[in-house]
């Protein structure tokens, strides 16, 4: 039953983005609107889902946001309340790109409705095995605060600060691979945290249990950054705790998975203000999740770039595939390609600035970021694999630690991932999975 709702919903997708208009219609993106919302809907009654505060739900939200909000909400009447509508697109592309925003919700549940969970059979371990299988999470947070401390020596702290208030600052070159390191170590903790209290206490989490270290090391590490204006990886470990939270031990209803929402933008915009927020015109609710409305216009560049010079065919996804390897970046550059050639994020600021594009960015959308690569046909490749990548890890998580990891790395990116393109999270992923791997195996950290 659930294969024929997920061909349905992926037909309402299709004929979605085929019957796009080239003109601009403002009811069409109406229409897009109301079968994003039903699509879940239907996805949500099939699949009885009882905890709402997942990569699905988050996901779903944030990418409303970036896709359609506009369209439906600003467009015609406050279009230029935000700076970078100021800037030219085609408006006859909004029905297409509120088309593609539908294709990619309806492609990803696709994906997720084909996977089809089997029941696992959990062998009893004895005393000896269960204790094998503790690992050990104090070097993990301890490694994790010395990168953030060296972060601060070499003045990629003082960098972060200086972006985010409008100052000018250049640290040494090793800042940025010392913070590529720091995160990972600091997830490998929470999620190994997890991973042994499910063990230890199957039905209650006891904090207690954790060390003191944890506390002191993600608290320094999260205030940190919060006090740099960076909202990024605090915003990943509180998606990370609680997503894993609700997963193992106790399952969020919907009222309280928008009350979460409801504090967290509150919060996230708290930061905002702190940077140093200002807006001419009448503070709307709308400020608050501006950070997502702005990229709605890359989903009209998407469209536009696409009609006028075609597709990349995969040189846009470049860069983020290859960010797990040092130096890889660089190396592509110097075989000859742009920054613009290798990243949607670049290009779309370059269309938008041109020469001016290094001191700027305008961001992107996981949706556009596959469009320009590989259009409709992409979209439908790489939503569906992400929608069926996601549900196989969460269903299997509580049976394996590298599942676990997985999904506790990518609920910890469901809200950038919708502004962001679609492999951001393969740096983090990566070497999140390779400090859990090794701690593991008989190679051990200690």
């Amino acid at each position: 039953m659930d294969k024929i709702f997920a061909f349905l919903i992926l037909l309402a997708g299709v004929l979605v983005s085929y019957f796009a208009p080239s003109k601009y219609d403002y009811s069409y993106s109406i229409i897009c609107g109301i079968v994003y919302l039903a699509v879940i809907i239907v996805y949500y009654l099939v699949r009885k889902k009882d905890n709402y505060f997942d990569f699905d739900s988050l996901f779903f939200f944030t990418l409303f946001f970036v896709t359609l909000y506009y369209p439906i909400f600003m467009y015609e009447t406050d279009a230029t309340r935000y700076v970078f509508f100021l800037f030219p697109f085609d408006y006859h592309v909004i029905p297409k790109s509120s088309s593609i925003a539908v294709l990619g919700v309806a492609c990803y549940i696709f994906g997720a409705l084909m996977f089809v969970k089997k029941p696992i059979p959990i062998a009893q371990p004895n005393e000896e095995q269960q204790v094998t299988r503790i690992i050990k999470t104090k070097k993990f947070y301890l490694i994790a605060l010395t990168l953030f401390v060296l972060y601060i020596l070499t003045g990629g702290y003082q960098e972060l600060r200086a972006v985010y208030s409008g100052g000018n600052y250049e640290a040494n070159a090793v800042s940025k691979y010392i913070n590529l390191f720091c995160a990972p170590f600091l997830f490998a903790g929470i999620i190994c945290d997890f991973s042994n209290m499910k063990r230890l206490s199957p039905d209650k989490f006891l904090f207690r249990k954790i060390s003191v270290i944890a506390y002191i090391s993600t608290g320094v590490i999260v205030g940190g950054l919060i006090l740099a204006g960076s909202r990024t990886i605090p915003l990943q470990v509180i998606l990370m705790v609680f997503g894993l939270y609700s997963l193992l031990y106790k399952k969020i209803s919907l009222l309280k998975f928008f009350s979460f929402i409801i504090l967290g933008l509150g919060i996230m915009f708290t930061v905002v203000v702190m940077r140093g927020y200002k807006q001419d015109s009448k503070f709307s609710g709308a400020d608050i999740v501006m950070d997502l409305i702005i990229n709605n216009r890359n989903n009209f560049l998407a469209i536009e770039e696409v009609k006028n010079n075609g597709l990349t065919y995969g040189t846009s996804l470049l860069s983020q595939f290859v960010a797990p390897i040092p130096f890889f970046q660089n190396l592509l550059l110097e075989m000859g390609l742009e920054e613009q050639d290798i990243t949607s994020q670049k290009l779309f600021t370059y269309l938008t600035y041109e020469e001016l594009a290094k001191f700027y960015g305008v961001g992107t959308t996981i949706v556009a970021d596959v469009y320009i690569a590989y259009g409709d046909f992409g979209i439908f490749i790489f939503m569906a694999f992400l929608g069926y990548f996601i549900n196989k890890n969460r269903e299997n998580a509580q049976y394996s630690i590298f599942s676990m990891t997985i999904y506790g790395v990518l609920i910890s990116y469901a809200v950038y991932l919708a502004r962001a393109e679609y492999f951001f999270f393969m740096r983090y992923l990566i070497w999140t999975l390779v400090v859990v791997f090794f701690a593991t195996k008989k190679i051990r950290f200690s």
